[in-house]
């Protein structure tokens, strides 16, 4: 409501239309949005709201939208779409849990102190990159770096790395080997 406030008082000051760009975050499913539930959406920093009124938000010609996919179970953010390059946090501490070190070939940095690094080609690079679960891991700025000069890393499986150096030799790398989780 502050936002929309700020917008009117905008308007009022530099006449209608302004040339100032709101940015609110709307959480809806996506079935809500088709129209196949009504399950309420979420504006941050104020709370719920009908499904109806986030359609009509959506169907605002202005309204500029990304996808952001969270695991329905914990609500973590695991996908932002292919427009972002910077994770979020949520995104950032995921993937450092599941790697706990940096996904070079015998590097044991902890994740916590490595880049957050793209294995596929960024979004500002190729259109088809992503900032994603499946699409980045830690490294540290060695492996980071080598990249440049040759080295190639895919990931087949989230958590599971392949580098390839200039000569063709594959290292199969999988940090979270070497941490078993508890036997609780």
């Amino acid at each position: 409501m502050d936002a929309l406030r700020a917008d009117a008082l905008t308007d009022l000051c530099l006449g209608v239309p302004s040339n100032v760009r709101t940015k609110i975050e709307l959480r809806v499913d996506a079935t809500t949005l088709m129209g196949l539930d009504n399950n309420p959406a979420i504006l941050s920093g104020y709370g719920p709201m009908t499904a109806q009124r986030a359609r009509e938000l959506a169907g605002d010609e202005n309204s500029e939208w990304y996808r952001i996919l969270t695991d329905p179970v914990s609500g973590v953010v695991i996908d932002h779409g292919r427009t972002r390059y910077r994770p979020t946090k949520a995104l950032r501490d995921l993937v450092n849990a599941r790697d706990q070190r940096c996904c070079g070939p015998a590097c044991n940095r902890p994740a916590a102190t490595c880049e957050f690094d793209h294995t596929t080609p960024p979004p500002f690079r190729d259109p088809e990159g992503k900032t994603a679960y499946d699409s980045t891991g830690p490294a540290c700025k060695f492996h980071n770096d080598i990249k440049e000069h040759g080295w190639t890393v895919t990931q087949p499986t989230p958590g599971r790395f392949l580098w390839t150096s200039p000569t063709g030799r594959t290292y199969d790398v999988t940090p979270n080997d070497e941490y078993p989780p508890p036997p609780f």
